[in-house]
């Protein structure tokens, strides 16, 4: 009987985890036993194309794409897939002369949490880096893309 319980309260405090991170625009009809049951977690590799800026400085030391390594929790499967929390976003450029920079993201849900738009914030660096110090030009940037669960992982830039 002490097992039953204790898997209950180990239930009760994954669900107040999840119910953290849900949308307002979420809505879901099953009990928290079931939504904690069904979640899953992954990671998508996703290709974004970068829109050139109108200011030259910018446009010359941005790269063409980034590569977003987008981590996720999600609920439900197929076409029912919703996100339901994102753990994690990195990204980075292998462009030359220039590289991409993250320091950190946002995002929010969107179409009942079947889609996420990511706000990367970072800056562009023109230059090299020698022995781990880098030598040229930083430029802010910000690179927003939405990402539908079951969509292309090839995104342009909004």
């Amino acid at each position: 009987m002490e097992d039953f319980e204790q898997a209950i309260k180990e239930l009760e405090n994954e669900d107040t985890e999840l119910n953290l991170y849900e949308d307002t625009e979420s809505s879901s009809l099953s009990t928290p036993l079931i939504t904690t049951m069904a979640t899953s977690s992954t990671t998508d590799r996703l290709e974004v194309w970068v829109k050139p800026s109108l200011n030259p400085i910018k446009s010359a030391t941005q790269p063409v794409t980034v590569t977003v390594d987008l981590s996720y929790r999600y609920n439900g499967s197929g076409s029912s897939k919703t996100f339901s929390s994102i753990t994690g976003v990195s990204s980075f450029s292998l462009a030359f002369p220039t590289t991409w920079v993250q320091t950190g993201y946002s995002s929010f849900f969107y179409n009942f949490n079947k889609g996420v738009t990511i706000e990367l914030l970072g800056y562009n660096r023109l230059g090299i880096v020698i022995g781990e110090q880098p030598i040229g030009a930083q430029v802010k940037d910000e690179i927003t893309f939405s990402y539908a669960l079951g969509g292309s992982k090839t995104l342009f830039e909004k």
